[in-house]
């Protein structure tokens, strides 16, 4: 029992984070509901096949639109990113805080 309790808090948690990620992504992107879903959407997806989680991409996709990508490049130019770091070895994290 107290295992799936557990699980179920971990979630939630999880859930909240990358919702207050996300957030940063509404404030820099100018975007439609439907276009936000539909990121947040892909966003989730490719958190499940790649080794980063939703909340990093989700700090990717702020900057990116700090940066002025196109809303509609902004998944993918995170994702190349994200396969950027990895392939170097380079925390995204601590690039994005530099």
């Amino acid at each position: 029992m107290y295992l799936i309790l557990t699980a179920g808090v971990t979630a939630a948690k999880s859930a909240v984070d990358f919702e207050s990620a996300f957030a940063g992504v509404k404030k820099t992107v100018d975007a439609t509901d439907e276009e936000f879903a539909q990121m947040s959407k892909t966003t989730l997806d490719m958190s499940t096949k790649l080794a980063t989680s939703a909340e990093e991409i989700a700090r990717v996709e702020e900057v990116a639109g700090q940066l002025g990508i196109a809303k509609g490049d902004i998944v993918n130019f995170s994702e190349v990113m994200i396969k950027l770091g990895m392939s170097t070895g380079r925390e995204l994290g601590k690039l994005l805080d530099s």
